[in-house]
Order: C-alpha cells, then sequence, then structure tokens
C-alpha cells in the first residue's frame, strides 16, 4: 500500500518554566527536575511522532525500515493542500507529502497549488525549493482529478460518512457472493465498512496512476484496477462535480 513521505524533519521545542512561590527549596528543586524531565520526555515523544509522519516505508520492507525523502524533483497530482503541506501522488504509485516553506515563495505555478493539478516539487537539502508546473500533462482535467483524490482520501482512512455523499443512488456494490443494490444514503451508511473498504479494492484504488485516468467510451472514469475500483462520472446539470456510479 503506497505510504506517505516528507520532504523534511519539524523537530519541537518546548520550554517550561516553574514557579514555586512559598514552597520550602527542597521542594521546588524536585519540581524542577521533574518538570524538566517531563519536557524532555515530551520534546522527545514529538520528535519521534513528527519524523515517524515525514518518513516513509517502502513496499515489501518492514516497519522500522523507514527512509528520508532524497533530493529531486518529484512529479505527482496534487491530492492535498494545506498551508504548510503539500500531498503529491506520483506516476509510481507513491504518495509523498511534502512540508512547506512558510512564504511559500517557491510556489512558480501559473496558477497556484490546486487540487488536482500537476506539479513538480524540488527538494534541495531537504527542504523544498520549487514547486512548478509538472512537464507531465495529465489525461483527466483538474476537476476529475480532485475528486478522484478525494476518493484516495476516503479509502485511506475509511470515511464512509464522506463517501455516501458522493454516490449517485440507487448503486450496486459487487460483494464476492453476488451484487448488493442499495437505495438511499441512509442505507449506505449501514453498509458494513469492512466490506466496503476492502484491503483488494483498497489497495486498487491507492496504487491507481491519476496520471493515466482518462474517460471512457461512455463518459465515465474509473479509480482502481480491473477486479476493484470505483467508477464515476459528472453529476448531471452539473459539470464541475462528479458522482460515483459503480463499486466493485
Amino acid at each position: 500500500m503506497k505510504r506517505k513521505i516528507a520532504a523534511g524533519v519539524l523537530a519541537a521545542g518546548i520550554c517550561v518554566g516553574v514557579a514555586a512561590c512559598g514552597q520550602p527549596q527542597t521542594e521546588t528543586a524536585t519540581a524542577s527536575v521533574e518538570t524538566a524531565a517531563e519536557t524532555e520526555e515530551s520534546a522527545a515523544e514529538t520528535e519521534t511522532e513528527s519524523e515517524t509522519e515525514s518518513m516513509t516505508m517502502p513496499a515489501g520492507t518492514e516497519d522500522n525500515a523507514r527512509l528520508e525523502i532524497a533530493d529531486g524533483t518529484y512529479d505527482g497530482i496534487v491530492i492535498d493542500a494545506a498551508m504548510n503541506t503539500l500531498v503529491i501522488d506520483t506516476p509510481e504509485g507513491e504518495v509523498m507529502q511534502f512540508t512547506m516553506p512558510e512564504d511559500r515563495n517557491c510556489v512558480e505555478t501559473q496558477n497556484g497549488i490546486l487540487l488536482g493539478g500537476a506539479v513538480a516539487v524540488t527538494v534541495q537539502d531537504g527542504e523544498v525549493t520549487a514547486v512548478k508546473d509538472s512537464s507531465m500533462q495529465p489525461k483527466a482535467s483538474a476537476d476529475v482529478l480532485g475528486f478522484a483524490a478525494d476518493l484516495y482520501y476516503v479509502f485511506e482512512y475509511q470515511d464512509i460518512q464522506t463517501m455516501a455523499k458522493f454516490v449517485s443512488y440507487p448503486i450496486t456494490i459487487a460483494e464476492e457472493n453476488g451484487d448488493v443494490t442499495i437505495e438511499s444514503e441512509e442505507d449506505f451508511l449501514q453498509y458494513d465498512p469492512q466490506l466496503l473498504f476492502q484491503e483488494d479494492r483498497k489497495e486498487a484504488i491507492l496504487s491507481t496512476n491519476l496520471f493515466e485516468l482518462e474517460a471512457g467510451e461512455d463518459g465515465t472514469y474509473r479509480i482502481g484496477n480491473e477486479e476493484h475500483g470505483v467508477t464515476f462520472q459528472e453529476k448531471e446539470g452539473d459539470i464541475w462535480a462528479q458522482v460515483i456510479t459503480d463499486i466493485d
């Protein structure tokens, strides 16, 4: 399964001051030592959590085999963009998470950073130094790819609440023992999440090369593989919105 990578590790430093007015000197000294120990432990835990979030585990390795992202330029489709974080999905099927500089002066794209947009991220000495428009052009529009990015996170975090709102009802879900038809959002929310987000389906969706995503002859898009995935299309009467029409 694809894992997140980050461009740098942010270490957290914490300073705590303790005032013990009226306490005996011995008690004050003891409290200070205990506070210092707790502070060091807290900082160590924060740093460990940050390092874990900022690294990746290559496929086929154990949990302790984690690598920092190497310097270079990485092309990908933007699947998440917060104030200080940029997440892309690469043509090789890796999800890469970068920590952005606070001033964001490194962004050199024509239209900023858009969900579903194709970018090239340059990392040097562990820092993001440039985000430009990618020379690789995806086959689908940014709106379509933005919806595909939403589906990625729906399956990554098994978010049935959000997925229920993406569906065009009634919808058919393929199961091992036959197809199941769900008539409404209320019924969808009662569906077993373990069946909906089963590992084979989740793996197929998270491994999709978004650069190659394109409309079929019937105008629908499919994220996943031949056996497992999700089919979606433009919502009738709204060219800017997409709806899920099939899950198998």
